[in-house]
């Protein structure tokens, strides 16, 4: 059967003469861009399934499940649902000339994994997982550089389940935050499917260091949740018990965080065959990405194309060059543990710079550090070694920064 189920009109034309004579290429290839647009294409009903609020209040469907089997009518006046179209597009071949479109769009789309709109959660969660169940069984060996990149970011946004996985824990239980459990798919089979996309990206360091890019963008946000999950929201004074709560969630995360990027880094070992004298020196870059946690300074284009997204949008990649440019060290990941504490309150804000006393690494109003080039860092540096050990950190996150910030030396559980 031919199949003509093709995305709405985008204004390109239906070839990408300069990749694919495929026609569901240059769709493909614009929807990694818009994610509205793949959002629109990939979920098409943008229904989610009505929510029963029984007489307590309580919500009996959660907001974020999506039924993709709710029809639907096409342009052309065809009806079809969300499963069919999913099942259309992966009945076709996709090979080395069309597999980059279409690793692209599902890159894009798996950004809006963990956004604060519980619904686009859910059908961006709902797509993906339909994504990760054909790229668990595609062969990807002669696919291009562009295609594994891709990849990589769609693994990064999959932080959750890798997280899940490498510390022996369920997906999600351990972060109260957005992002919505793929129920279509059994724990075991994401595992699979999960350790056969990072395989098959093993021999691109860029895609590697995508992946550890896409940890610690949820690593991160699963700091600032954990911080803030038993904090008073009414402007109440903090208790020395609330403070030392939140931060031993917040030392959860960021350990947590830095096994999921062992896993990775330790499934793409396996996968080059290489030994433990060469990955020092040749091991793919996901722990060093997964170091300069919030440093990757985030290009205008990416700002734009990832707009209300919230796990690393497919511009916002950094290559393993320009990470390994930053001169990864211990500075990026002491300074997103502190800006999560500080924007917290959890710390003592008098050793910080102010209007008095301004450095470039630190804006005061809004409680944000950057780090992107040589005098930030040099300022941070200085400030870290002459006020880290006053400012409050707990002992446990203290270790933290104190540790080497390649976590190849992590423990993972049996059977990861």
């Amino acid at each position: 059967m031919v199949n003509t189920d093709g995305p709405l009109a985008t204004g390109t034309g239906n070839y990408l003469g300069d990749y694919s004579s495929d026609p569901m290429a240059g769709p493909l290839f614009a929807m990694s861009r818009n994610l509205e647009a793949a959002d629109r294409y990939f979920t098409p009903t943008l229904v989610n399934p009505p929510i029963v609020i029984d007489e307590n209040g309580n919500a009996t469907i959660p907001v974020t499940d999506y039924d993709p089997n709710m029809p639907f009518t096409t342009r052309d006046g065809r009806t079809i649902t969300a499963q069919e179209r999913a099942d259309l597009l992966f009945s076709r071949t996709w090979v080395r000339g069309n597999e980059e479109a279409l690793t692209a769009a599902y890159a894009g789309l798996s950004s809006q994994r963990g956004s604060t709109d519980g619904g686009l959660d859910g059908r961006a969660t709902w797509a993906c997982g339909q994504a990760l169940e054909y790229f668990g069984g595609h062969d990807f060996s002669k696919s291009s550089e562009q295609t594994k990149v891709n990849l990589g970011v769609f693994a990064g946004t999959h932080a959750a389940e890798i997280t899940g996985i490498s510390t022996g824990a369920k997906p999600d239980s351990q972060y109260g935050y957005p992002t919505a459990k793929d129920h279509a798919h059994d724990d075991e089979s994401k595992r699979n499917a999960l350790k056969h996309v990072v395989a098959s990206i093993a021999d691109c360091d860029d895609a590697v260091s995508a992946a550890g890019q896409g940890i610690a963008n949820y690593t991160e946000r699963a700091a600032h949740a954990e911080a803030a999950e038993d904090l008073p929201t009414d402007g109440t004074p903090l208790t020395s018990e609330q403070i030392q709560k939140a931060q031993t969630g917040i030392s959860s995360a960021y350990t947590n965080g830095r096994t999921a990027a062992a896993w990775v880094d330790e499934i793409a070992d396996q996968a080059n065959k290489r030994t433990s004298t060469q990955r020092g020196k040749e091991r793919a870059q996901a722990g060093a990405a997964f170091a300069i946690v919030g440093a990757i300074p985030h290009p205008a284009a990416a700002a734009a194309s990832a707009a209300g997204s919230a796990g690393l949008s497919l511009l916002e990649a950094a290559s393993n060059d320009t990470v390994t440019d930053l001169h990864i060290d211990a500075t990026a990941y002491n300074a997103s543990i502190t800006e999560v504490a500080v924007q917290h309150g959890l710390v003592d804000e008098s050793y910080f710079p102010n209007a008095d006393n301004p450095q470039s690494w630190y804006d005061p109003a809004t409680k944000t550090i950057t780090i992107t080039d040589d005098t930030q860092k040099e300022q941070f540096q200085e400030w870290w070694a002459t006020n880290g050990d006053d400012i409050g950190l707990s002992t446990d996150l203290v270790n933290l920064t104190l540790m080497a910030v390649d976590p190849q030396d992590t423990d993972l559980p049996e059977n990861y």
